[in-house]
């Protein structure tokens, strides 16, 4: 019986020390993780803070959410030019395209797409597709904080609809 009280006072002192130690080296052993989490919840509290101070709040979207939004943009007024020209044509939507596409919470790659109608020869309409793509992204270039855009012209080819410019965002990874 002493025997195993002698045990059982041992093992509890053990555990004691051991409690102790971990106490006293747990700032020292989880220092850098604290200050990621510390330095995560400043950046956040700054983003709500710089959200507030805006004008108008626009929520952050994914690539996804922010792809159909641009379409249904688009399919209500899509993006005009003169005829046989690569001017833009006023349009109240490159404006909400233009807040959209900074306002992503993902990193992504825009894409623009030019077709042309089958007026003309094959090749002033490929050059003309490829004008009217570059004119859109001479418009987004200053506007957005995209990493990479790209546009391209397709003259007639593959086109369904007439004189038709596609939007589309790829989720860089």
């Amino acid at each position: 019986m002493k025997l195993s009280f002698i045990i059982y006072i041992f093992i509890l002192s053990s555990l004691a020390l051991i409690c102790i130690s971990v106490e006293q080296n747990a700032s020292i052993l989880y220092a850098e993780h604290l200050q990621k989490i510390e330095m995560q919840k400043a950046l956040l509290v700054s983003a709500k803070s710089y959200k507030k101070t805006r004008k108008e709040y626009v929520p952050l979207r994914t690539v996804r959410l922010a792809e159909q939004a641009l379409q249904e943009l688009l399919s209500q007024s899509p993006i005009e030019f003169k005829v046989n020209s690569s001017d833009l044509l006023e349009n109240l939507q490159l404006p909400k395209i233009v807040k959209i596409l900074n306002h992503l919470s993902e990193e992504a790659v825009l894409s623009i797409s030019a077709y042309t109608d089958a007026t003309g020869s094959m090749r002033e309409n490929l050059l003309l597709s490829q004008q009217r793509a570059d004119s859109v992204k001479k418009y987004f270039e200053n506007k957005i904080n995209l990493p990479l855009v790209v546009a391209i012209g397709y003259g007639e080819a593959f086109s369904s609809k007439k004189r038709l410019i596609k939007i589309d965002l790829k989720r860089i990874k």
